[in-house]
């Protein structure tokens, strides 16, 4: 028998250092939209301890289950539904969504005083300012005493789901997705990576679920993970037969 899971849980926050890829981004980003928003990088790390029967605890690091994303999304609204941004963001697979809720008021702590901090400021403009940040998630996932067969299911089950969720989808299948274009009348909705609005006028990317999205965000997620970041639809990875 083996005792249910629990969770430690740590954070901590590291510099997030911009590219000149990004400085491109907000020069054409900038151009449709105003205000303030925040760019927060996001590593998750799991780890496995494990309690083999008459042996002491074994910690089984998995840097291949190592998950980074970073949320562009505006300053206020992030400050208003931060749990739906970080729902959205990191499914109760790679972030526990009871351990979320523990970390949230330091999160949104952590946002808050990056506007009132000169240093935090990494790019501004006439129209927008954006808020660089870094924010490391340590998550231990505790197991009780079990034996040699339970920790070898455990494993592959943890395996699997790191195969599964964090591979990024092929280049083909990136350069594949259908582009449409919002005309007048369409109905105008939100990209579920940065919950913006389309615009008329836009191009945006069409996955085969039917799901839409910016260019820019579906790429950026797709080199992540090859799964519909509203539906886990997966797209064709390198490794696919």
């Amino acid at each position: 028998m083996m005792n249910s899971m629990s969770y430690n849980f740590s954070w901590d926050t590291f510099s997030a250092p911009f590219d000149e890829n990004e400085v491109r981004f907000y020069q054409s980003f900038e151009q449709g939209h105003v205000g303030d928003f925040v760019r927060i990088k996001v590593r998750v790390k799991h780890e496995l301890c494990i309690t083999p029967q008459q042996h002491p605890s074994l910690i089984l690091p998995f840097d291949r289950f190592l998950y980074e994303q970073i949320m562009f999304v505006p300053y206020q609204d992030f400050l208003q539904h931060a749990s739906i941004y970080m729902q959205v963001y990191f499914p109760n697979v790679i972030i526990p969504h009871e351990l979320m809720y523990t970390m949230l008021p330091f999160l949104m702590t952590y946002v808050w005083d990056a506007r009132s901090s000169p240093s935090g400021l990494h790019y501004e403009s006439p129209r927008i300012r954006v808020f660089p940040l870094g924010l490391d998630v340590f998550v231990q996932k505790l197991f009780g005493q079990c034996d040699n067969v339970v920790i070898n299911n455990i494993i592959a089950r943890f395996d699997a789901i790191g195969d599964a969720q964090f591979v990024p989808a092929s280049k083909e299948a990136i350069e594949s997705l259908e582009k449409l274009k919002i005309e007048d009348g369409d109905a105008i909705e939100k990209c579920s990576v940065c919950q913006f609005e389309f615009n008329v006028g836009m191009e945006i990317a069409k996955m085969p679920c039917n799901h839409l999205y910016h260019q820019e965000c579906i790429v950026q997620w797709l080199g992540t993970s090859h799964m519909c970041p509203m539906c886990r639809y997966p797209m064709p990875t390198s490794t696919s037969g």
